[in-house]
């Protein structure tokens, strides 16, 4: 199921869905998802209030999951299963190396890049980030992250709502005078080559 289809179907309960799963490591195309929950928004489909609160609620949900997996089961069984999503051993400690340098920044602006994001959330996970710390970050990274991508898809509506608008405008205004015009033009010549006949 495509994200258009998952809105129309499930409404708030699929966003919440695709947002969670997607984060713990069900490849799903979250940025997207938001996007179209912004152009949703701008058809007044969804309320603003509630679907910023629900992809915040959802997203943190999920990462707060993928956290603990990551500090209770360990590397192990991350590269297991992760292997199906491109988590190899290899990518592991480079990340972590990474990590364990700039590990605020990384985990705020990781949340931007697909997949990335769900590394760095296992990662501070298995390095046993401290989870208050974990929490404030991504809580804040969740934020910017979805409230962006929702405002991005709720301008990108309205621009077409209003390019719709003026395109129908346009084609009144004048589509149509030129169609008559056209018309007109046709109509006298199939005349003269009548009369010149």
């Amino acid at each position: 199921m495509n994200p258009t289809e998952l809105i129309s179907a499930y409404g708030y309960w699929g966003v919440a869905i695709a947002l969670l799963v997607d984060i713990i490591g069900v490849p799903f195309p979250a940025q997207m998802t938001l996007t179209l929950c912004g152009i949703a928004w701008a058809n007044g489909t969804f309320d603003a209030l509630t679907i910023i609160f629900t992809a915040i609620v959802a997203h943190i949900l999920g990462s707060t999951i993928s956290y603990f997996i990551g500090r209770t089961l360990g590397l192990r069984i991350i590269l297991k299963y992760g292997k199906y999503v491109g988590f190899t051993e290899e990518a592991f400690h480079a990340a972590e190396a990474k990590f364990k340098k700039y590990q605020d920044r990384i985990l705020f602006f990781g949340k931007f890049f697909p997949l990335i994001s769900v590394w760095i959330i296992y990662i501070a996970g298995i390095n046993k980030m401290n989870f208050g710390r974990f929490t404030l970050i991504n809580s804040l990274s969740t934020i910017c992250w979805a409230v962006s991508l929702i405002m991005f898809g709720r301008y990108l509506g309205l621009a077409f709502i209003h390019f719709e608008e003026e395109f129908f405008m346009i084609l009144t205004d004048f589509g149509v005078p030129l169609l008559i015009l056209g018309l007109i033009i046709f109509v006298f010549r199939r005349f003269l080559r009548k009369k010149q006949n």
